[in-house]
């Protein structure tokens, strides 16, 4: 059988693999767009030349103290020591020295950093430059109450965001498997949000009917109509940002663009390029599909790589198989209550225990519950945890063509195949622009 060759990577590592040449997609990522020559100098001009605020430095006074809220090793795409040094240079000019410069991570409901991994996604410089405090979202005390949303969310926000003159949020605008996008508004909720609140706005990700499961509003690339997200604007209006600074990258985690300005227009600006940036069309779903949790497997936690899971699931059919790079991870931390999940016999059950008892890491468990039982899912490490994954119906297997002698044993010896060597940054669409394909609530009984 005539074959084709492909390389993924994880980690450090490179696998080279083949895949019968029939029916085959070959990779599916979305198009090549070059890099900025200079992204430093795209964060100067864009600071210089917002879109729908006045430039940062007509904004900031001598003697101010400013807040900016970064991105966290969870996101990857983000390139702190590209966006904060600029940020801090121009602050500089306008008088305010590094020491009334502080920076807050946006670490929502993920562990703290540790002091050698605050220098590694911030940079040496800006380690060295101004202060880095972590977000606790379970910390009531550092948070301060700013009222509720016309959703009933009751928002509480970290004190330090909130105690500082002015406040600069930061980030990158790539599709979000529940908010349409993420960036922008997403710096402060969940960002650095207290965990009633995530879970509050969170709540919205489920459909208004009781029983009924994901709610289909709430959905990767869809704005309009999305309560999760609106919710997500209002949230962020009370923490009274005063300027955002979003990156876009390509495939590659090149930066093509930096959008500057308003928390909301200017975001919106970025979520065009995005759209185009990150989307890939697919006549149909594969059989097969062979992806990777990605290349920064020292920032791999296990929540992270089904973040990347979700896109080869999106691309492959129900009943199909996804076979993924990962391992390495520490998985003493993983939550008990995604394991609770699974407990339940059906969709429905799944989610009237939910709302019983909502939580960020049971959302977590039904959605990934909608990968794990929908399609076969595989596994390919040296450390990955088969008592636990084997719960999550997760196969895992040590070497790649292990898996693939799985896969076509379950979709015939030469099924329509697809590789997604960047899930991250992937979104697959029909050819008129809607999600190739996701669980709703018309399916919620295929489980039994």
């Amino acid at each position: 059988m005539v074959s084709r060759e492909f390389t993924l990577e994880y980690g450090e590592k490179i696998y080279n693999f083949s895949l019968p040449a029939e029916n085959c997609m070959g990779y599916v990522q979305p198009m090549y767009i070059p890099g900025a020559p200079d992204p430093k100098r795209a964060v100067t001009e864009a600071i210089r030349n917002p879109i729908g605020s006045p430039p940062l430095r007509e904004i900031v006074r001598r003697g101010e103290k400013v807040a900016i809220i970064c991105s966290n090793s969870g996101r990857p795409w983000v390139d702190n020591t590209i966006l904060i040094p600029p940020i801090l240079d121009e602050l500089n000019s306008v008088g305010i020295p590094d020491e009334d410069i502080y920076i807050v991570l946006a670490n929502g409901t993920m562990l703290p950093e540790s002091e050698d991994s605050k220098k590694r996604i911030m940079g040496e410089e800006v380690y060295r430059r101004v202060k880095i405090y972590n977000h606790e979202c379970q910390d009531r005390d550092s948070m301060v109450y700013l009222g509720r949303t016309n959703r009933g969310t009751e928002v509480y926000v970290n004190k330090l965001v909130m105690e500082a003159d002015r406040r600069i949020l930061t980030g990158g605008i790539t599709f979000h498997e529940n908010v349409g996008f993420g960036g922008g508004r997403k710096a402060i909720l969940p960002g650095v949000s207290f965990v009633k609140t995530i879970e509050q706005n969170h709540y919205w990700m489920l459909d208004p009917v009781p029983g009924y499961g994901l709610n289909i509003k709430s959905v990767a690339g869809k704005l309009d109509g999305n309560p999760c997200h609106e919710d997500m604007v209002e949230i962020a209006a009370f923490a009274r940002p005063d300027f955002m600074v979003n990156s876009v990258v390509n495939r590659n985690n090149e930066v093509i663009q930096i959008f500057a300005g308003h928390f909301v227009k200017a975001w919106l600006e970025g979520v065009r390029l995005a759209n185009v940036a990150h989307s890939v069309t697919m006549d149909q779903p594969a059989d097969l599909t062979v992806t990777t949790a990605g290349t920064y497997h020292h920032q791999m936690v296990l929540p992270n790589a089904f973040k990347r899971l979700l896109a080869g699931v999106e691309a492959t059919r129900d009943g199909g198989v996804v076979v993924m790079l990962c391992g390495c991870w520490p998985l003493g931390q993983y939550p008990q209550v995604h394991l609770d999940t699974f407990k339940h016999k059906t969709f429905r059950e799944m989610d009237l225990a939910l709302r019983k008892n909502f939580s960020i890491g049971g959302y977590t468990g039904f959605l990934l519950a909608h990968m794990t039982l929908t399609r076969h899912i595989i596994f390919v490490g040296d450390e990955v945890d088969e008592r636990v994954l084997s719960q999550l119906h997760i196969q895992t297997v040590s070497s790649l063509d292990e898996a693939l002698n799985m896969a076509y044993k379950i979709v015939g010896p030469a099924p329509r195949s697809a590789v997604l060597p960047c899930p991250e940054l992937t979104h697959p669409v029909t050819p008129d622009g809607n999600r190739l394909y996701y669980a709703t609530r018309h399916e919620l009984g295929l489980y039994c």
